[in-house]
């Protein structure tokens, strides 16, 4: 089974992922750990 959400980087910028719908939404962050905690908090408002 896939992840529901993937993490990925587009340039310089990180980005999340929705699998299911396929929805994409910016961090504007270069910066990892940030992003990985939005992500966080980006999944649980799904």
């Amino acid at each position: 089974m896939k992840p529901k959400y993937r993490l990925f980087r587009r340039g310089q910028v990180f980005w999340c992922q929705d699998n299911h719908p396929g929805r994409q939404e910016s961090f504007g962050t270069k910066d990892r750990t940030l992003a990985e905690g939005d992500s966080i908090l980006w999944a649980s408002e799904g």
